[in-house]
């Protein structure tokens, strides 16, 4: 008998996922509806002013504050608030851990 087992890949973390847990970010619907329809925004947890950007089909960030100046991409993110190195930051992506929902 020949048994096949699937084995379902895990896709990796969006920005919007990685970021989420530590800053709320919020759809921006008030400008350019049309042209922006995969933008979020919100606090810059940096520097705690309501500039930070986060632009989810580039799958990048950046506050806008010129005294913070902040940006990058999902790893960066991670490398620069949790300070974890590349490696680290891309297993945390790569391999996400289920997250318990309940008791």
């Amino acid at each position: 008998m020949n048994i096949k087992f699937r084995i379902k890949k895990r896709k990796p973390l969006t920005i919007i996922e990685v970021m989420s847990p530590y800053v709320r970010l919020v759809k921006d619907v008030n400008r350019h509806v049309l042209k922006r329809k995969n933008i979020y925004v919100g606090s810059c947890p940096w520097c705690g002013k309501s500039s930070l950007i986060v632009y989810a089909k580039n799958e990048v960030f950046k506050c806008h504050n010129p005294d913070c100046n902040k940006g990058g991409n999902k790893y960066n993110f991670l490398m620069h608030y949790k300070g974890m190195s590349y490696n680290e930051a891309v297993d945390v992506i790569k391999n996400p851990r289920p997250t318990k929902t309940g008791d």
